[in-house]
């Protein structure tokens, strides 16, 4: 019997959760994801961003400095991920910075005045047009900040940070909606964060010592097999 005044937490989500299933509906809109599979990838993610940014403080205390630059968390990522992957997080945070720093010296203008001539081409160039970021890294900025670090933080580092979390969540992602779509269905389970992550030699290598509650048991043959 519910009270009045109190809330039901059985559909409450954490922060993470919202960013997953807006990207969820980015890779497959057709597939959905169980709630334990959003509990499981928030830890996968919130480890991995942990082991990040632990690094990176490292690389700015050996270097003396007071500021976290979006330099410490790239040479943190190429640390802390192996192969392909961490050559495509690397790239997607320099996209990231690379369209924060245009959006700085190019903000945006207001319309124009209607006149009777004709308006002549602005001589100010367009920033890049990207897509906005699902994972706000403000967000992420204050998370970091209370891992206690004596630190200042800048937004461009944040920027790329929300850029590798993005990537390294889509990739999860994209390989557990397609088991989930082999074994006809449109609900991500654990089974299928479990089965993405065993059969991706370089995802098993970031997350193979991880337990997945739910994902069953791993499959005698597989593509690391042999």
């Amino acid at each position: 019997m519910r009270h009045r005044g109190r809330r039901s937490t059985q559909h409450t989500h954490v922060r993470e959760g919202i960013y997953i299933k807006k990207l969820i509906k980015q890779i497959n809109p057709a597939c959905r994801i169980q709630v334990k599979s959003v509990q499981i990838l928030t830890s996968l993610i919130r480890d991995t961003t942990i082991s990040i940014m632990n690094e990176a403080f490292h690389l700015v205390q050996l270097s003396n400095k007071r500021t976290l630059s979006a330099r410490d968390v790239q040479t943190s990522v190429r640390l802390c991920t192996v192969g392909e992957i961490s050559r495509h997080a690397v790239s997607e945070g320099v996209k990231r910075v690379t369209n924060f720093n245009s959006a700085k010296q190019y903000p945006p203008q207001p319309p124009p005045a209607k006149t009777a001539t004709p308006s002549s081409p602005s001589s100010i160039p367009a920033p890049p047009i990207s897509h906005p970021p699902i994972i706000p890294h403000s967000y992420l900025k204050t998370k970091v900040k209370q891992m206690n670090y004596n630190y200042r933080i800048s937004n461009s580092s944040m920027h790329y940070l929300s850029a590798v979390i993005e990537y390294l969540l889509s990739e999860i992602l994209e390989l557990s909606s397609n088991g989930a779509v082999s074994a006809k269905r449109t609900l991500i389970q654990p089974r299928d964060i479990f089965l993405a992550i065993a059969n991706d030699i370089e995802l098993h290598s970031m997350y193979g010592h991880v337990i997945i509650p739910g994902g069953g048991t791993k499959p005698l043959f597989n593509s690391l097999s042999f």
